[in-house]
């Protein structure tokens, strides 16, 4: 856990105004639950959060972040930045876009989970039975090799044979990071049927883009996190 290592911010020359934000972050995080970032794009947000949340865990009043974006493609830079801080991670998406049994199948979503249900429930899913056995550390070692969603998922798939989704769902219940797109979140029967292990009392919620937020109502369905 990330309580239990060192860290050191990944870039020798800091951009402008980074460190000065990881201080009002760590300042902030002590007397505010709710803390707002705007920067331009270039400032590097992206590691200025994380390494200050990073930071937090190593205070002692959280012991996990989790990390939201509204795309997939909005996944690699938090993956990137990630690797580069060393912060143990996982990352979670579609299901049905990671499962090698789906690749181009036009199948809608509903379908998918259902196919997905009945090929558990009959131990019929290859797969899925070999993720089962297999150590998180042998999934750790996978997911440290690669710097995009895509290569994590198809590399669990094609060189451990084990269901990309699953396992990564499961190294949410030991990574410090867990990175996920907006439903794993906003969305209450995924929420509930994926992440709900995590205590939000002892995590940090890091919301890509939170500007989205206003929309997510109407998109997702409303839904209170306390």
């Amino acid at each position: 856990m990330a309580n239990e290592k060192e860290f050191v911010f990944p870039y020798e020359k800091p951009r402008i105004g980074q460190l000065e934000l990881i201080k009002s972050i760590l300042n902030l995080s002590e007397k505010n639950p709710v803390i707002v970032v705007a920067a331009p794009t270039g400032f590097g947000k992206t590691v200025s959060v994380l390494y200050s949340a990073v930071k937090v865990i190593k205070m002692g009043s959280i012991d996990r972040i989790l990390y939201v974006v509204r795309t997939r493609n909005e996944l690699d830079p938090v993956i990137k930045e990630a690797k580069s801080i060393g912060i143990d991670f996982t990352v979670i998406y579609s299901g049905r876009k990671m499962c090698p049994l789906a690749i181009d199948k036009k199948i809608s979503n509903e379908g998918f989970w259902t196919i997905c249900s009945i090929l558990r429930l009959n131990n019929s899913c290859q797969y899925y039975n070999k993720a089962k056995l297999t150590s998180i550390e042998t999934i750790i070692d996978i997911v440290r090799k690669f710097e995009d969603h895509y290569s994590i998922a198809k590399n669990l798939a094609n060189k451990l044979n084990i269901c990309p989704y699953f396992s990564l769902l499961s190294l949410s219940e030991e990574a410090s990071l867990t990175i996920a797109t907006y439903p794993y979140l906003f969305k209450e029967h995924i929420w509930l049927s994926t992440l709900s292990h995590i205590d939000p009392s002892k995590t940090m919620l890091v919301v890509d883009e939170a500007h989205n937020i206003v929309n997510i109502g109407g998109v997702m369905g409303g839904f209170n996190r306390h």
